[in-house]
């Protein structure tokens, strides 16, 4: 068995008492939210609606730049180098999300700092982790908790809680009805909202795993994404040693590699509204993803430390080189299916590009993927996963409406025809088409399931999962609640026309003994609406996303 690699800085992160943690992040967030109350007294003592989520907006600004005076001193590369080595611990929260959140909202708040620190050492880039760091990074978490704590807040102001500004630490006061709706809400939200797909409006599909045992030998339309993960170990890695010899050796993987299948994302309508906007501005982050097995052959010491740490450090020179090697045969891929949309084919192309993906803080977005160092690059591929998926947003434009609907309808079809509910063809024939009774069109069904008598009824609604629904805005989060309760009532009143009289013009559902149905969006929208909130099959709410649909269905 090859030897374990050891990372002096994680052992020596993990060290430190968790009390001291908690003690030295406890009081930096204290110190910091007395400084800002201070600095923005509110208006009243409560504040709702409109007033509370503007006085927010006001407070988050000023947090964010008492982050940025205090923890400014070290440069984007070493708060990297000191984030991705920390113990996950240090971010655990009340919800299971809160970790993965607060580590990424750290990192981008660190992102834009641009002093350059100097390496320990000659052979490799490290930093220093003794009390000084230890300090600083548990201050800098112990903010940027404070700074989450503000977000969730205003997400829970969207949905109908009041502000309690009577104290520094800011609270929200929710009635009982509105609390069980968001515990609701969460709930759903952690269990089955993944970002590819929502912010199209479409159904969510989850990236493949892979063991990348094997680098690819030609470029075709998959991407190779990272994201952090459970700890595990990962045998046989070609590492550097302290001399910057390469030895095989076995490596925590903090970071696992994903592959996805590119064609969603660049023609995400089967190409009947062409290529979507945000193409632009994610081409480099794509043709990097879609490269890096080839890079990873040429820099061998790249995918032990991207399982490591979810980035890699390579010479400025060699990589440029490599990517003037591989950009033109990468892009030509891509060129097929994206008519019209100009590729980097140039190492200067791709840097220029890349660089204008910038971070934002709130709604969270990942830039920066490309960060000099000296005479090196950090490529980190984690971010560059995140930042990738997070731009995939389709325009609201009514003109896109049609087509993304149509194509969310065909997917909910698609995802009972993979189950055990696919209908008979007589049944699953009727999808799409205008029911019909004494020569009035009573309603047309998106998407059908059967088993055992029933006859599950589908109404889909392509809703979109955009940076202002995530940030918690309180009109949209407004508007989408009241659209999804509309829906609801209106489908519920199809449903009990259909049960009281189950024959028409052009259909006959009377064989089943039970008609139900629900209304499906891309992901599940919040709603306080009994109504919409109840089951209409054991585990089955009459407002589903398509993923709880899907589960339902296995």
């Amino acid at each position: 068995m090859s030897p374990r690699a050891v990372d002096p800085a994680v052992i020596a992160f993990r060290r430190v008492p968790p009390k001291q943690w908690d003690d030295l992040s406890g009081k930096a967030a204290i110190d910091t939210a007395l400084a800002i109350f201070k600095e923005n007294p509110p208006a009243r003592a409560e504040l709702i609606g409109m007033d509370a989520a503007q006085y927010l907006e006001q407070f988050i600004a000023a947090t964010q730049e008492h982050i940025r005076r205090a923890h400014s001193g070290y440069g984007s590369v070493r708060w990297l180098w000191y984030l991705r080595r920390a113990p996950e611990a240090i971010f655990s929260g009340s919800y299971d999300t809160t970790v993965g959140y607060d580590r990424f909202l750290a990192e981008i708040m660190s992102s834009g700092f641009a002093r350059e620190d100097r390496s320990e050492l000659a052979t490799r880039i490290t930093f220093r982790v003794d009390d000084a760091a230890i300090r600083h990074v548990a201050s800098f978490v112990g903010r940027v908790k404070l700074l989450s704590q503000l977000h969730i807040l205003y997400r829970r102001i969207g949905k109908g809680a009041t502000l309690d500004a009577r104290l520094p630490i800011l609270a929200a006061k929710t009635p009982a009805g509105v609390e069980s709706a968001i515990a609701i809400y969460d709930q759903r939200h952690d269990r089955s909202h993944e970002f590819f797909g929502s912010g199209l409006g479409l159904a969510t599909v989850e990236p493949n795993s892979t063991n990348f045992v094997e680098a690819a030998e030609r470029f075709d339309l998959t991407a190779f994404l990272s994201f952090g993960c459970t700890p595990s170990y990962y045998p046989t890695i070609r590492y550097p040693d302290a001399n910057g010899a390469q030895i095989e050796v076995t490596v925590e993987a903090r970071h696992m590699l994903k592959t996805l299948d590119l064609r969603n994302a660049l023609r995400p309508f089967d190409g009947e509204a062409g290529s979507p906007e945000y193409l632009r501005e994610v081409a480099p982050l794509i043709q990097l993803l879609v490269m890096l097995p080839a890079l990873m052959t040429q820099v061998p010491w790249a995918f032990g430390t991207i399982l490591q740490q979810g980035y890699f450090f390579c010479g400025a020179t060699r990589l440029e080189a490599l990517f003037d090697a591989y950009l033109p045969e990468a892009t030509a891929i891509l060129a097929g299916e994206t008519p019209g949309l100009r590729w980097p084919i140039t190492a200067a192309e791709w840097l220029g590009a890349v660089n204008q993906i910038n971070v934002c803080p709130w709604p969270l977005m990942a830039g920066n993927i490309c960060r000099r160092y000296a005479e090196q690059y950090l490529l980190d591929i984690t971010g560059c996963s995140q930042a990738f998926l997070q731009r995939l947003e389709i325009s609201r434009a009514p003109a896109l409406g049609n087509v993304r609907g149509a194509a969310f309808e065909l997917q909910c079809q698609e995802i009972i025809d993979r189950s055990a509910w696919a209908p008979p063809p007589a049944i699953r024939e009727l999808r799409g088409r205008a029911l019909r009774r004494a020569g009035q069109r009573l309603t047309d069904i998106d998407a059908l399931a059967t088993m055992d008598g029933v006859l599950l009824i589908v109404s889909s609604k392509s809703r979109i999962y955009d940076r202002e629904y995530d940030r918690g805005t309180y009109r949209v989060v407004e508007n989408e609640r009241s659209r999804i309760d509309e829906a609801v009532t209106q489908w519920d009143s199809v449903v009990e026309g259909l049960n009281r009289d189950p024959a028409g013009d052009n259909f006959d559902f009377s064989a089943f003994k039970q008609i139900v149905g629900v209304v499906c969006t891309p992901f599940p929208v919040y709603t306080s609406n009994d109504r919409s909130l109840r089951f209409v099959k054991d585990g089955l709410r009459a407002s589903c996303s398509a993923h709880e649909l899907r589960d339902w269905l296995e």
